[in-house]
């Protein structure tokens, strides 16, 4: 949350990108802890012991704790792609506009310069 308000970076394509990553980590930490839990209550011991409505409640199934981490990173790993694809491109499209002029200007020739040449010898 901080990070979404300090917005560390020049460029807001730099500040999505960190986002994305830091939501990555949380959700892959979130089911790291989760998968560490269902390590702990998957006894089979403790499992006979746990009355039916402690199983629902403390036993997670490991298959959709697994498609949540995969999905939740895969979707920022896309978003971040996808958001490289249009830096990209804005950059070559700004790249493009600025070389422009130059180019307009060196085919024009040296009289239609806005600057006379000046002489730098001493």
């Amino acid at each position: 949350m901080v990070q979404l308000q300090a917005q560390p970076y020049a460029k807001p394509f730099d500040n999505y990108v960190a986002q994305g990553s830091s939501f990555s980590m949380l959700m892959f930490f979130f089911c790291c802890v989760l998968y560490k839990y269902d390590s702990l209550t998957a006894s089979d011991d403790l499992k006979r012991k746990m009355s039916s409505e402690q199983k629902d409640d403390f036993l997670l199934p490991s298959t959709l704790l697994a498609t949540v981490l995969l999905l939740s990173v895969a979707g920022s790993l896309s978003v971040a792609a996808s958001l490289v694809v249009i830096q990209i491109g804005l950059e070559r499209r700004l790249e493009s506009k600025t070389s422009r002029p130059t180019q307009l200007a060196a085919s024009a020739g040296p009289s239609s310069s806005l600057f006379p040449p000046t002489n730098l010898q001493a």
